[in-house]
């Protein structure tokens, strides 16, 4: 079952990628059925994720 299976029945409006800041680092999920474009023009396949270095404060 995906995202959009749970947030459809909500009343939510899916968002396929997700993307968490925490302290130096950032966190980019693809929740969706399909390739997305995450932080900076990478590309996500389906379920997949990336952790990023980031500057902190900024």
């Amino acid at each position: 079952m995906t995202y959009g299976a749970y947030a459809r029945p909500l009343g939510l409006e899916p968002v396929p990628v997700e993307r968490v800041r925490r302290g130096g680092w950032l966190f980019t999920i693809d929740l969706g059925d399909e390739e997305q474009e995450g932080t900076g023009g990478l590309r996500l396949s389906p379920g997949g994720y990336a952790v990023q270095k980031v500057q902190a404060g900024v």
